[in-house]
């Protein structure tokens, strides 16, 4: 149940930071490996929903349709993107000794 409402959360991110913006379809692959840089810049874009396509897909269930119950319907579509960046490795971690 919390992984639905952490999809749905995270969906409805994406349809917040979306909403209505650059229709770019060009992506060119960075050369720099520095921490927080995009591997893809601009980033991936993965589907794509108009309004119509987005209220049906929300619709489909009772999580979505709630959604749509507090928000109304979608005044547009929602792009949905790959984001791959460059981040710092994890610290070393010792080691257990192995078990005999």
């Amino acid at each position: 149940m919390f992984t639905m409402h952490r999809y749905w959360s995270a969906a409805f991110a994406a349809v917040l930071l979306t909403a209505c913006g650059s229709d770019s379809t060009t992506s060119t692959v960075n050369t720099s490996t520095a921490h927080g840089t995009l591997v893809e810049n601009p980033p991936l874009r993965i589907a794509s929903l108009n309004a119509a396509s987005l209220a049906a897909q929300l619709s489909a269930n009772a999580s979505g349709a709630q959604l749509l119950q507090l928000t109304g319907a979608p005044a547009c579509g929602v792009d949905f993107y790959y984001i791959k960046f460059w981040t710092v490795a994890a610290p070393a971690r010792p080691r257990s000794p192995p078990v005999h």
